[in-house]
């Protein structure tokens, strides 16, 4: 004779809650985590990608609807064109894929002419001997209506390419990834999206070819896992290590205090943000004035002395700096102008 025997479902989680040892309340968290990342985010495991505005986010050089995206030019931060065709343009789109845990931006490239080149976005990683040896997955969230577009990432020292699955073409949100040992003696370390041969070569490019990149992670491992989402002021901050541009909101806003050294001389002292990687190259762009008793127009400036956390700033004018000792620095009428610091590997 047969016998069936029926037992109802067993919920794990609530056995293991009912268990004389309780997981407790931060216990219970992890059990009840949806993701690797959110168990992450509770033991405070620390920041693990290695890639710095991997959602787009930040965009100090301007505000990309459509622009010229010449070679070697950096666009949004940390991330700066690679290309050999000869006219193309970039945007910062904003997108929502439901594998990110919040709505962010990506970085697009659109070719304006048709040709055989390659065009592509890369980022180069900061101190890459620390990590020879080591296991590592490169990852981003990548649509295209080209089946030429890739990940690719390029060790100089070591001539090591290590090239991703190419996407699909479709036009359609696809995770591409790869994951590699970092080879031995590398000097500059580049993780790049690319529309390209597997060997970063040129392939045929038709007027409209694009890609979208976003989620970009570089992580150790050998798993490309959740992607890292950090604030707009985590990422904010990190950008600005390496360039940092003043925003002075409106007209006649102030940056500084200056004193005056001669007639038609002022110097003052600008405090970045954050400590850069580096003492950086300064630049100045737009109309300004020393604004003291009166107003004087600046006619030329000139960084010198610069550290990784400050630099001197010395404005000349024509004249007009005698009988006040001291001056302030302010945008003259123009809400585009900008002191701009970069400090970019």
């Amino acid at each position: 004779m047969t016998v069936n025997v029926t037992k109802p479902a067993l919920n794990i989680r609530e056995k293991l809650a009912e268990l004389d040892k309780p997981s407790g309340i931060a216990g219970e968290a992890m059990l009840r985590a949806d993701s690797v990342q959110e168990q992450r985010n509770l033991i405070g495991a620390g920041r693990k990608n290695l890639i710095i505005n991997g959602a787009f986010q930040v965009s100090q050089r301007g505000d990309y609807t459509t622009a010229t995206a010449s070679a070697n030019i950096y666009g949004l931060d940390r991330w700066r064109v690679d290309s050999n065709l000869s006219s193309s343009t970039m945007q910062q789109t904003s997108v929502d894929v439901p594998a990110i845990p919040v709505k962010s931006y990506a970085h697009k490239l659109v070719s304006s002419v048709s040709g055989t080149a390659y065009m592509g976005i890369r980022q180069r990683i900061e101190f890459p001997e620390t990590y020879v040896g080591r296991v590592v997955t490169y990852s981003a969230y990548v649509r295209s209506n080209s089946s030429n577009t890739r990940l690719t990432c390029y060790v100089t020292g070591s001539a090591q390419l290590e090239t991703s699955a190419p996407h699909s073409g479709n036009g359609q949100w696809e995770r591409l990834s790869v994951t590699y040992t970092v080879a031995a003696g590398p000097l500059i370390w580049f993780c790049d999206v690319f529309m390209s041969t597997s060997g970063v070569g040129s392939v045929s490019i038709t007027t409209g070819d694009y890609f979208e990149a976003t989620g970009v992670q570089l992580e150790l491992g050998s798993v490309a896992t959740d992607f890292e989402h950090r604030s707009y002021g985590e990422e904010l901050a990190l950008c600005q290590r390496y360039y940092w541009k003043t925003s002075t909101g409106g007209s006649y806003n102030y940056v500084t205090v200056m004193s005056c050294a001669s007639t038609t001389s002022a110097n003052g002292a600008i405090q970045f943000p954050v400590t850069m990687r580096a003492a950086p190259t300064g630049s100045m762009s737009g109309n300004w004035q020393l604004a003291g008793a009166g107003a004087v127009n600046v006619t030329s400036s000139a960084f010198t002395n610069a550290s990784a956390s400050y630099t001197r700033i010395t404005l000349n004018t024509a004249s007009g700096l005698v009988g006040n000792a001291a001056f302030a620095l302010r945008n003259y009428g123009d809400t585009s102008a900008y002191l701009a610091f970069d400090a970019e590997l």
